[in-house]
């Protein structure tokens, strides 16, 4: 992120961002009250649909979402082994026809080791030629599905459509900091991101790292790499809480879930270990209310520890922030940041400067709720539901119209959630 003096919007949302864009070449809008709607699976679990609406398919367990340059949707259907498309538009993807607002099966091919398959993916993103990354946690690998017709590639082998792992070996560890990255080992790769250069980013999880393989040779977060390459950028390899604050090379990270990166090539960072979200500086400066000098990395949400959340209205960092579990990042073109907080039940959001989100009147660098439950209660002891309930809330992206979307795995859907 860039620091609140400059002001100036992000502009590698993209990577992170909603369904729907502002030229609406996607979806149906939203309706005007401010109510989800739900775009992609029926409620009730299972593995169907292909070929054919989005909103009659079944899903299992969606996780991770992203959205290519063109608005088309792409889940992580973990428990079904596999990730699926819905195009906004009528054409050829990845090798497969495809028509308009249907949804199709682009990676996996069941819950099996045959060739092709993917494991159980947690986690996509796609970059700016439209190349698919996909994080296969119990399969310690990360794999680039290319677009079709070519593209920039992080594996030297990589064929237009045709799914390749350009990180980890398939076996458990952490090891191949600074050599190949198809080469080093990753232990349990929960979430992945790019940025507008193609860098890739890894939340290596029980490592307790984040790691970079950069699309071409770079200078980045003080470090020389050469294109392909793997590189820690945050986190020590020991779990924990000692360093946030200071340099990210000696911060620890303790189960980072999550990363989105913005235009400036800053890094946010979830954290279910601490139950907060972390941000790795380019630049020094104020973020979401919390000075970060160059090269460092500091809590910008939440207190380290897990405990109910009591009200909204305060300060992220302040006694009452608690963000249980963010699994799912999101930066608005406005550097407001969404949290999935899939521990608590909710999606809440921290303004990067004041003003209106959601028709609800905010203060940058507060904690709000968005979706889900709040308490009523003087004590805590009684909630009330904002604008609707989730059940178990995992991906969160947000388009360059300000629409938010998220996947419900409890309730295997993907929702919309309009202004």
């Amino acid at each position: 992120m860039r620091p609140t003096a400059v002001g100036a919007p992000r502009a590698a949302l993209l990577a992170v961002a909603g369904l729907v864009l502002s030229a609406g070449l996607a979806f149906p809008a939203a309706a005007a009250a401010p109510r989800p709607v739900t775009v992609a699976g029926t409620g009730a679990t299972g593995s169907s649909g292909d070929g054919g609406p989005a909103s009659a398919a079944r899903l299992d367990q969606p996780s991770g979402i992203a959205v290519d340059a063109s608005g088309d949707l792409f889940v992580a259907d973990t428990d079904n082994c596999a990730v699926r498309e819905v195009p906004a538009s009528a054409g050829t993807h990845y090798g497969v026809a495809m028509r308009a607002h249907r949804i199709y099966t682009v990676a996996g091919v069941g819950c099996t080791e045959a060739k092709g398959s993917v494991g159980f993916p947690t986690g996509v993103a796609v970059d700016a030629s439209g190349d698919l990354f996909i994080a296969d946690m119990t399969g310690d690998r990360v794999y680039e599905l290319p677009a079709a017709g070519g593209g920039r590639a992080l594996s030297a082998s990589a064929r237009a459509a045709r799914l390749v792992a350009v990180a980890g070996t398939g076996h458990p560890g952490y090891s191949g900091n600074g050599g190949p990255a198809a080469s080093a080992t990753l232990d349990d790769p929960t979430a992945v991101a790019v940025d507008a250069a193609g860098d890739l980013f890894i939340a290596d999880t029980s490592n307790c790292v984040v790691r970079e393989v950069p699309a071409s040779a770079t200078t980045a977060y003080g470090q020389a790499m050469e294109a392909r390459h793997i590189y820690t950028v945050a986190g020590t390899g020991t779990c924990g809480v000692t360093g946030l604050g200071g340099p990210a090379a000696t911060a620890q990270l303790w189960d980072p879930t999550a990363v989105a990166v913005d235009g400036a090539g800053d890094l946010l960072i979830g954290d279910r270990g601490y139950g907060g979200v972390a941000e790795l500086a380019v630049a020094a400066g104020t973020y979401y209310s919390t000075p970060i000098g160059a090269g460092d990395v500091a809590i910008v949400v939440g207190l380290g520890i897990f405990a109910p959340y009591l009200t909204d209205g305060l300060s992220a960092t302040g006694f009452a922030a608690e963000a249980n579990f963010p699994y799912g990042l999101a930066v608005a073109a406005d550097g407001d940041l969404f949290i999935a907080d899939t521990g608590e039940r909710v999606i809440r959001v921290v303004p990067q400067t004041g003003g209106t989100v959601f028709g609800h009147a905010v203060s940058a660098g507060d904690l709000y709720t968005v979706l889900g439950a709040i308490p009523t209660g003087s004590n805590g002891d009684a909630t009330k539901w904002v604008t609707a309930q989730v059940t178990t809330p995992y991906g969160v992206a947000v388009d360059s119209s300000g629409d938010l979307f998220y996947s419900d795995q409890g309730a295997d859907v993907v929702r919309e959630l309009s202004p």
